[in-house]
């Protein structure tokens, strides 16, 4: 009796459909990453210093400094979940890569692909509705 393949590549032929939905769904989410960071360094390039924070004589600046400080780390900190950290300034190797599950910690993701895929809209700006 010959074995015969064609389950396998049906299954072959629907992953491979899906990892091509996936991609293109992670273009899009790079793109709007990369935008949110080109805006987040242009605040950060605004934001004193953490150590120049005490030098503002008013509190409500100096107290508001700091909260866009503590925004920004945050900010980052996502950016680099998404995207991957930053290269080392050494080696120029990245020191890790976008959605390591270190990054990401024990949480998996609440949004199920199959979902966001119904909703994603491709093409235009790649929002969900």
């Amino acid at each position: 009796m010959k074995k015969t393949y064609s389950d396998d590549i049906k299954t072959l032929q629907d992953s491979i459909k899906r990892l091509q939905e996936i991609k293109e769904v992670l273009y899009a989410v790079e793109d709007v990453a990369l935008e949110v960071e080109r805006t987040v360094s242009e605040i950060d390039a605004r934001v004193p210093l953490r150590e120049d924070i005490a030098r503002i004589g008013d509190g409500e600046q100096r107290a508001q400094a700091e909260h866009a400080l503590d925004l920004l780390e945050e900010t980052f900190g996502l950016i680099d979940e998404i995207l991957g950290p930053p290269d080392d300034e050494l080696t120029g190797e990245p020191v890790g890569t976008p959605m390591d599950p270190v990054a990401r910690g024990a949480h998996s993701s609440e949004l199920r692909l199959e979902d966001f895929l119904r909703n994603y809209k491709p093409g235009g700006k790649g929002k969900v509705s």
